[in-house]
């Protein structure tokens, strides 16, 4: 199969799909809408996403971060995958001659254009990723989010409670419960109409 396929969709720019033949696919009126060397900054930009199977990954990834929802450092890892990969792709196309000034033309124009939202699709212009992008064409060193202790400690802790909570103590026993035995119904004597009247006369 060809990696590179040609689209008539105009709701698409550029991305890489496919899980285990990912594949690059762009839409024909970006193709014509970009210069020769903006062209190939984006095709290498999704080479690298396709050499590394990143839609396959990404997928797996947040169906993971949806299953362990609760857990911090699953976040946290998957937003350091999405930022790690995009940068890794920018690095080889700027390595192309004039990589720079066309990586950022292309991005800039494609990024002003609407396009759909998707875990298993790599797009160039992924616009939750802009700034880091950016600066990372500006000279700025990328550094990862760092995963600090708190996150590391509350992850654990939100594994090991529950255990704690829902599982019985080992070597427990379980005390037999004794049947109730049937109450006796005392006859309630109906107070006397009269007042009582009492002889104080024997107390002298």
């Amino acid at each position: 199969l060809p990696t590179l396929v040609m689209v008539d969709d105009a709701t698409v720019q550029c991305f890489c799909a496919g899980f285990l033949k990912p594949r690059i696919y762009i839409a024909r009126h970006t193709a014509m809408a970009l210069t020769p060397e903006e062209l190939d900054v984006v095709l290498a930009h999704e080479e690298v996403h396709r050499r590394n199977r990143d839609p396959l990954r990404s997928a797996v990834l947040r169906a993971l971060t949806h299953a362990f929802f609760f857990l911090p450092i699953v976040r946290l890892y998957e937003r350091r995958y999405h930022e790690a990969k995009e940068i890794m792709a920018d690095a080889a196309a700027l390595a192309l001659p004039n990589g720079k000034q066309s990586l950022a033309a292309a991005l800039y124009m494609l990024a002003h254009h609407p396009q759909p939202v998707s875990s298993a699709f790599a797009f160039f212009a992924d616009r939750t990723l802009l700034d880091i992008r950016i600066a990372f064409m500006s000279g700025h060193v990328y550094i990862p989010l760092p995963i600090t202790a708190s996150k590391i400690v509350v992850s654990i802790l939100t594994l090991i409670v529950p255990v704690f909570i829902y599982i019985a103590p080992s070597g427990a026993e379980t005390v037999p419960r004794q049947p109730c035995r049937e109450a006796s119904v005392i006859e309630a004597h109906p107070f006397p109409e009269q007042p009582l009247r009492y002889d104080f006369s024997q107390l002298h």
